[in-house]
């Protein structure tokens, strides 16, 4: 079970709006929704914190399987 893909839009665009005013932490099993909107990206790995620059580096840990073709 999970949010409706409507529903999922309208929520990024509530987090486009809020973000220019407080600082949100955000988690989900969606991953390629939470990317679109996120303006860093911290991975909590082993108890410390790595700042991310791209979803290529989240393959690196190991956080989201490589992409084969």
């Amino acid at each position: 079970m999970g949010i409706e893909p409507l529903f999922v839009e309208e929520i990024k665009v509530l987090l486009q709006e809020a973000r220019c005013h407080k600082g949100i932490i955000l988690t989900d099993h969606n991953y390629h929704a939470i990317l679109e909107v996120s303006d860093r990206i911290i991975l909590l790995h082993d108890g410390s914190c790595k700042h991310i620059e791209s979803p290529d580096e989240l393959e690196a840990w190991n956080y989201l399987p490589a992409v084969t073709l």
